[in-house]
């Protein structure tokens, strides 16, 4: 299990196709390719937590 931590005020991330030129934006884009399940944690005061689960080499 993964648990990344961030403390950016935005609410829930959402996968998305970053352009070439983007500078942000492929995180969710790797957890999804390489995890069998993930998911989104709130955190007390500012952020949210993003957990992943991968159980085999891909």
């Amino acid at each position: 299990m993964i648990w990344i931590s961030t403390f950016r005020r935005r609410c829930c991330p959402v996968p998305k196709a970053p352009t070439y030129d983007d500078e942000e934006g492929r995180g969710l884009m790797l957890v999804e390719a390489v995890a069998d399940r993930w998911g989104i944690r709130e955190r007390r005061g500012p952020g949210k937590t993003v957990w992943a689960r991968i159980t085999e080499a891909r």
